[in-house]
């Protein structure tokens, strides 16, 4: 994600395709990532949603957050 943000759109579609995804790309976000793409995730969820992913930037943002206080 820290690296292809701008493929999040593409993400979103196959989450509504396999809802399933979702949990399995959240649960990947932790703290095994390092710490400077955890805040580029952060950022980038907080400040360069993408229209109509509102919903699933804010629960990669609570996913990071978590992550970093890990």
């Amino acid at each position: 994600m820290a690296d292809h943000w701008n493929t999040l759109p593409d993400l979103g579609i196959q989450i509504s395709k396999n809802p399933a995804l979702k949990k399995y790309v959240l649960r990947h976000i932790d703290s095994t990532l390092n710490t400077n793409d955890l805040d580029k995730i952060q950022n980038y969820a907080s400040h360069l949603c993408p229209a109509k992913q509102e919903e699933l930037c804010g629960e990669i943002k609570v996913a990071a957050e978590k992550a970093v206080q890990e």
